[in-house]
Protein backbone atom coordinates (compact mmCIF):
# COMPACT_ATOMS: atom_id res chain seq x y z
CA UNK A 1 0.00 0.00 0.00
CA UNK A 2 1.43 3.44 -0.94
CA UNK A 3 2.48 5.64 1.97
CA UNK A 4 -0.23 8.27 1.38
CA UNK A 5 -2.93 5.55 1.45
CA UNK A 6 -1.56 4.25 4.74
CA UNK A 7 -1.86 7.71 6.27
CA UNK A 8 -5.46 8.02 5.07
CA UNK A 9 -6.28 4.58 6.48
CA UNK A 10 -4.82 5.42 9.91
CA UNK A 11 -6.61 8.76 10.06
CA UNK A 12 -9.87 7.03 9.06
CA UNK A 13 -9.50 4.56 11.95
CA UNK A 14 -8.83 7.38 14.39
CA UNK A 15 -11.88 9.33 13.26
CA UNK A 16 -14.12 6.26 13.37
CA UNK A 17 -13.16 4.85 16.74
CA UNK A 18 -9.66 5.35 18.12
CA UNK A 19 -10.15 8.99 19.07
CA UNK A 20 -13.91 9.01 19.55
CA UNK A 21 -14.80 10.65 22.84
CA UNK A 22 -18.46 10.42 23.85
CA UNK A 23 -19.40 13.79 25.32
CA UNK A 24 -22.28 13.61 27.78
CA UNK A 25 -23.08 14.69 31.29
CA UNK A 26 -23.08 11.93 33.87
CA UNK A 27 -24.01 12.22 37.51
CA UNK A 28 -21.01 11.80 39.78
CA UNK A 29 -23.10 9.43 41.90
CA UNK A 30 -23.58 7.17 38.86
CA UNK A 31 -19.82 7.00 38.34
CA UNK A 32 -19.38 6.19 42.03
CA UNK A 33 -22.03 3.44 41.77
CA UNK A 34 -20.05 1.83 38.96
CA UNK A 35 -16.88 1.88 41.06
CA UNK A 36 -18.59 0.58 44.22
CA UNK A 37 -20.55 -2.18 42.49
CA UNK A 38 -18.31 -3.26 39.62
CA UNK A 39 -14.72 -2.53 40.60
CA UNK A 40 -14.55 -2.62 44.41
CA UNK A 41 -16.05 -6.14 44.89
CA UNK A 42 -13.59 -7.56 42.34
CA UNK A 43 -10.26 -6.35 43.73
CA UNK A 44 -8.07 -7.26 46.67
CA UNK A 45 -8.02 -4.07 48.73
CA UNK A 46 -4.55 -4.65 50.18
CA UNK A 47 -3.07 -5.23 46.72
CA UNK A 48 -4.85 -2.14 45.39
CA UNK A 49 -3.45 0.12 48.13
CA UNK A 50 0.02 -1.39 47.75
CA UNK A 51 0.03 -0.88 43.98
CA UNK A 52 -1.61 2.55 43.69
CA UNK A 53 -1.08 4.23 47.08
CA UNK A 54 -4.72 5.09 47.86
CA UNK A 55 -7.94 3.30 48.77
CA UNK A 56 -11.15 3.02 46.77
CA UNK A 57 -12.87 5.16 49.44
CA UNK A 58 -10.23 7.88 49.03
CA UNK A 59 -10.71 7.73 45.27
CA UNK A 60 -14.51 8.04 45.65
CA UNK A 61 -14.08 11.03 47.98
CA UNK A 62 -11.81 12.64 45.41
CA UNK A 63 -14.45 12.14 42.69
CA UNK A 64 -17.03 13.75 44.98
CA UNK A 65 -14.69 16.72 45.35
CA UNK A 66 -14.42 17.01 41.57
CA UNK A 67 -18.18 16.66 41.20
CA UNK A 68 -18.94 19.85 43.17
CA UNK A 69 -16.49 22.03 41.22
CA UNK A 70 -18.09 24.64 38.99
CA UNK A 71 -15.17 25.32 36.64
CA UNK A 72 -14.69 23.35 33.42
CA UNK A 73 -10.95 23.36 34.11
CA UNK A 74 -10.07 22.17 37.62
CA UNK A 75 -6.52 22.96 38.73
CA UNK A 76 -4.60 21.37 41.61
CA UNK A 77 -1.19 22.56 42.79
CA UNK A 78 1.14 19.87 44.12
CA UNK A 79 2.02 21.71 47.35
CA UNK A 80 -1.70 21.89 48.36
CA UNK A 81 -2.45 18.18 47.91
CA UNK A 82 -2.81 15.43 50.48
CA UNK A 83 -0.65 12.38 49.83
CA UNK A 84 -3.57 10.21 48.59
CA UNK A 85 -4.79 13.01 46.29
CA UNK A 86 -1.31 13.32 44.81
CA UNK A 87 -1.18 9.55 44.22
CA UNK A 88 -4.56 9.65 42.48
CA UNK A 89 -3.59 12.54 40.23
CA UNK A 90 -0.24 10.98 39.39
CA UNK A 91 -1.91 7.70 38.41
CA UNK A 92 -4.40 9.35 36.05
CA UNK A 93 -2.17 12.06 34.59
CA UNK A 94 -0.01 12.45 31.52
CA UNK A 95 2.71 15.11 31.20
CA UNK A 96 1.82 17.92 28.83
CA UNK A 97 4.94 17.17 26.77
CA UNK A 98 3.60 13.68 26.03
CA UNK A 99 0.24 14.81 24.62
CA UNK A 100 0.04 14.22 20.85
CA UNK A 101 3.77 13.68 20.49
CA UNK A 102 3.06 10.43 18.64
CA UNK A 103 1.57 12.29 15.67
CA UNK A 104 4.99 13.31 14.31
CA UNK A 105 5.18 10.82 11.44
CA UNK A 106 3.46 7.73 10.10
CA UNK A 107 5.48 5.25 12.13
CA UNK A 108 4.30 6.92 15.34
CA UNK A 109 0.66 7.05 14.22
CA UNK A 110 0.73 3.26 13.78
CA UNK A 111 1.69 2.89 17.44
CA UNK A 112 -0.88 5.43 18.58
CA UNK A 113 -2.24 5.05 22.09
CA UNK A 114 -5.40 6.80 23.20
CA UNK A 115 -3.66 9.15 25.62
CA UNK A 116 -6.63 11.21 26.85
CA UNK A 117 -8.98 8.30 27.52
CA UNK A 118 -6.43 6.50 29.67
CA UNK A 119 -5.00 9.65 31.26
CA UNK A 120 -7.80 12.17 31.89
CA UNK A 121 -5.53 14.51 33.90
CA UNK A 122 -2.81 16.70 32.38
CA UNK A 123 0.27 17.57 34.41
CA UNK A 124 2.35 20.65 33.66
CA UNK A 125 5.23 21.48 36.01
CA UNK A 126 3.76 21.64 39.53
CA UNK A 127 0.08 21.67 38.53
CA UNK A 128 -2.54 19.14 37.49
CA UNK A 129 -5.37 20.08 35.12
CA UNK A 130 -8.68 18.22 34.82
CA UNK A 131 -10.59 19.43 31.78
CA UNK A 132 -14.33 18.94 31.27
CA UNK A 133 -14.84 16.53 34.18
CA UNK A 134 -18.64 16.81 33.90
CA UNK A 135 -18.45 15.44 30.33
CA UNK A 136 -15.60 12.95 30.64
CA UNK A 137 -16.22 11.31 34.01
CA UNK A 138 -16.27 7.79 32.57
CA UNK A 139 -12.63 8.19 31.53
CA UNK A 140 -11.72 7.81 35.20
CA UNK A 141 -13.66 4.54 35.40
CA UNK A 142 -12.28 3.15 32.13
CA UNK A 143 -8.76 4.24 33.00
CA UNK A 144 -8.89 2.64 36.45
CA UNK A 145 -10.14 -0.66 35.03
CA UNK A 146 -7.33 -0.63 32.45
CA UNK A 147 -4.67 0.16 35.07
CA UNK A 148 -5.95 -2.67 37.28
CA UNK A 149 -5.88 -5.01 34.28
CA UNK A 150 -2.29 -4.07 33.41
CA UNK A 151 -0.79 -3.89 36.87
CA UNK A 152 -2.90 -6.05 39.19
CA UNK A 153 -5.35 -8.47 37.64
CA UNK A 154 -5.51 -9.37 33.95
CA UNK A 155 -8.94 -10.94 34.49
CA UNK A 156 -10.67 -7.85 35.92
CA UNK A 157 -12.87 -7.32 32.85
CA UNK A 158 -14.34 -10.81 33.12
CA UNK A 159 -15.02 -10.31 36.82
CA UNK A 160 -16.74 -7.00 36.15
CA UNK A 161 -18.80 -8.62 33.39
CA UNK A 162 -20.11 -11.18 35.86
CA UNK A 163 -20.92 -8.43 38.39
CA UNK A 164 -22.94 -6.38 35.88
CA UNK A 165 -25.87 -8.80 36.08
CA UNK A 166 -26.28 -8.36 39.84
CA UNK A 167 -25.68 -4.62 39.58
CA UNK A 168 -28.47 -4.14 37.03
CA UNK A 169 -30.80 -6.36 39.05
CA UNK A 170 -30.21 -4.19 42.13
CA UNK A 171 -30.91 -1.02 40.13
CA UNK A 172 -34.27 -2.36 38.95
CA UNK A 173 -35.09 -3.66 42.44
CA UNK A 174 -34.81 -0.13 43.83
CA UNK A 175 -37.62 1.09 41.58
CA UNK A 176 -40.86 1.23 43.56
CA UNK A 177 -43.06 -1.77 42.69
CA UNK A 178 -40.64 -2.41 39.77
CA UNK A 179 -42.94 -0.28 37.53
CA UNK A 180 -43.99 -3.43 35.73
CA UNK A 181 -40.46 -4.61 35.03
CA UNK A 182 -39.72 -8.32 35.14
CA UNK A 183 -36.28 -9.01 36.58
CA UNK A 184 -34.23 -11.83 35.06
CA UNK A 185 -30.94 -12.67 36.75
CA UNK A 186 -28.37 -15.41 36.37
CA UNK A 187 -28.94 -17.93 33.56
CA UNK A 188 -31.89 -17.08 31.33
CA UNK A 189 -33.11 -17.87 27.84
CA UNK A 190 -33.84 -15.04 25.40
CA UNK A 191 -35.18 -17.34 22.67
CA UNK A 192 -38.71 -15.95 23.13
CA UNK A 193 -39.61 -12.44 22.07
CA UNK A 194 -39.12 -10.26 25.13
CA UNK A 195 -39.68 -6.52 25.12
CA UNK A 196 -37.11 -4.86 27.33
CA UNK A 197 -37.52 -1.40 28.80
CA UNK A 198 -34.29 0.53 29.36
CA UNK A 199 -33.54 2.79 32.32
CA UNK A 200 -30.97 5.50 31.61
CA UNK A 201 -28.77 6.03 34.68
Amino acid sequence: MPKNEKIVEHLKKQVLYMNFYPIYKLKTNTLIEYIKNLIEPNIKKESFISKFGFTIIEFINFLKLLGVQENNVIIFEIHSLKNNELKILELFSVNLEEVNKNYGYLGEIQDHANVFTMNPVIRHKDKFYIIGFKYFKMNFYNSLVEKIRKHMDSGINNKIGISVDSFVKNIFSRVKDNNGYKIFSGRYDLSKKIILKVIWL
